[in-house]
């Protein structure tokens, strides 16, 4: 609906203007409308249907920023993505096996990594490849979980040292807004550790996030990217003190 008014909106029409009197009045193009919509539409989903506001930010979340990094994670994710697979689900002692396995490739490429700047970018590609996980693993003993904190740690600190490069602070707080599994537990202490110039950008970029969430009405996420924001002032006005 959304999609639809905005739409109208650019062919400067309304939803009153769209049909003439004699179609408004039409009983058999209701009973018409009303087929296509109420009980078609679900089988014939649009663009707008499939792609809505919510899945499209989520995806950006991910990796859409990904692009803007000075070494791109989508450099390591499909090796990553090899060690963990796509489609499988794993139970308890599998998700543990997996995990290791994980653990172990992230370290030799971490090792064999050429810069800091490629280090963050492996570790950034192991967080998304370990969100998109979660719903396919038992992690009850918190194995995957594990293995999410020790690149977090890694790449907290690394971002720290390169939070001025184009995209890093965006992309954290995007990330941070779309989590839904409690993995990221360190991003308010990050906000908090920034120089002054750094922690106002993130102010700005969290500015630009809730703008869109506001927009697209998305609740849930407008409110923690509120509640960040209001952690972040906090923080800021602490360290001044």
């Amino acid at each position: 609906m959304v999609d639809l008014r905005g739409r109208l909106a650019r062919l400067a029409r309304t939803p009153e203007e769209v049909l003439d009197a004699a179609e408004r009045a039409s009983g058999w193009l209701l009973k018409k409308a009303w087929k296509r919509v109420w009980h078609d539409g679900p089988n014939r989903r649009t663009d707008a249907m499939r792609n809505t506001p919510r899945r499209r930010l989520e995806a950006h979340a991910l990796r859409g920023n990904w692009p803007r990094f000075p070494v791109s994670p989508a450099r390591f994710e499909p090796e990553l993505r090899r060690v963990v697979g796509d489609h499988a689900y794993y139970d308890q002692r599998a998700t543990d096996l997996v995990a290791h396995l994980l653990e172990s490739h992230v370290d030799l490429l971490a090792a064999m990594a050429a810069s800091d700047l490629e280090r963050l970018a492996l570790h950034r590609a192991a967080m998304t490849v370990i969100i998109e996980m979660m719903d396919r693993v038992d992690d009850s003993l918190a194995d995957m979980s594990e293995v999410f904190a020790a690149s977090e740690r890694t790449y907290l600190a690394l971002a720290r040292d390169h939070a001025g490069l184009d995209g890093i602070v965006r992309d954290l707080l995007e990330l941070a807004v779309w989590e839904d599994y409690g993995l990221l537990r360190s991003v308010g202490d990050f906000l908090g550790a920034l120089q002054e110039e750094h922690a106002n950008l993130a102010v700005r970029e969290l500015s630009g996030i809730i703008a869109d969430l506001r927009r697209e009405r998305l609740d849930d996420q407008l409110a923690r990217a509120l509640r960040q924001k209001s952690e972040h002032h906090r923080h800021v006005g602490d360290h001044r003190r």
